[in-house]
């Protein structure tokens, strides 16, 4: 399974530029726990790093730093890792493991932002997967008794 077939497509984003209570505002009405800073193009958003509500509590309020004083861009994570949207589950998988990270931009072959794809997304297409070969595995089962009706015993 390809991570495009199975990322939410709504993304949130903001501007670099945009402030850390604008930011949290923009959370709460949209109830996403992270936004995607992008620089908007004429093709699409460019993803440029994220900010997440932990970002905010950790950063700006256990700082006790005013929201009004801070821009999105003084707290995102920089050193951004995104998926192209081609990928496979597993491979994504590994490389948020690799570095420690439960959500990802996801993006076309132009590096544009086409999604968004968590820990949790990703656990619901594993578990889809499994359950496939599960009713596979009961398919083979009922293909075989109607093949071969169980035959009474000699004795």
């Amino acid at each position: 399974m390809r991570i495009g077939e199975i990322c939410t497509r709504d993304v949130v984003f903001c501007a670099a530029d945009t402030s850390i209570a604008d930011a949290a505002r923009l959370m709460r009405e949209r109830h996403v726990g992270d936004l995607v800073v992008g620089i908007e193009g004429s093709e699409g958003v460019r993803p440029i790093g994220i900010v997440t509500d932990r970002d905010i509590v950790v950063e700006v309020v256990a700082m006790n730093v005013s929201p009004d004083q801070l821009a999105v861009k003084d707290i995102m994570s920089r050193a951004l890792t995104y998926v192209d949207e081609s990928k496979g589950v597993y491979e994504t998988l590994a490389l948020m493991r690799h570095k420690g990270i439960r959500r990802m931009p996801v993006v076309d072959e132009r590096d544009d932002l086409v999604g968004i794809v968590t820990f949790d997304d990703l656990l619901e297409g594993i578990a889809e997967e499994t359950g496939l070969a599960a009713k596979l595995i009961q398919k083979e089962r009922e293909q075989e008794t109607i093949a071969r009706p169980a035959k009474p015993a000699r004795g």
